[in-house]
């Protein structure tokens, strides 16, 4: 589990460098989102970021194109969240959801593709110890 939370966390910040140019006023929202989702995953209120994590989802679901990075991300998020909160079954479709992204839009060989094939491996495990 800390492994998972350095992977997000350090995903995360990526996720904010990458927005440093011009952005429209909901990609800025959801900038402020994500932020606030970090901070409250890093301190263990999973309940309030799961909340973020959904409200991300929701913002990037309108962005173009369709599939996009900041998608990636909340969904990356949303399943790390359930991941974090012993909810494995709500945390793979999510992280699926998210590499199936990455791969499309960064390459198999990109950092954030890895990271998210860890939080994946994570859960497997889990489930599996779990079993």
């Amino acid at each position: 589990m800390k492994h998972l939370t350095v992977i997000i966390v350090l995903l995360a910040l990526s996720a904010c460098a990458a927005h440093q140019t011009t952005s429209s006023a909901p990609q800025e929202e959801w900038l402020a989102l994500n932020r606030r989702f970090i901070s409250l995953f890093t301190k263990g209120d999973f309940d309030q970021a799961l909340a973020t994590a959904l409200k991300e989802v929701d913002l990037a679901r309108d962005f173009t194109p369709r599939e996009n990075a900041d998608l990636a991300t909340s969904l990356n998020n949303l399943g790390v969240t359930y991941f974090a909160m012993g909810r494995f079954e709500e945390a793979r479709e999510p992280l699926q959801r998210a590499l199936a992204m990455r791969e499309k839009i960064l390459g198999p060989n990109h950092a954030e593709v890895a990271t998210t094939l860890g939080n994946l491996g994570e859960l497997y495990v889990a489930v599996n110890m779990a079993s």
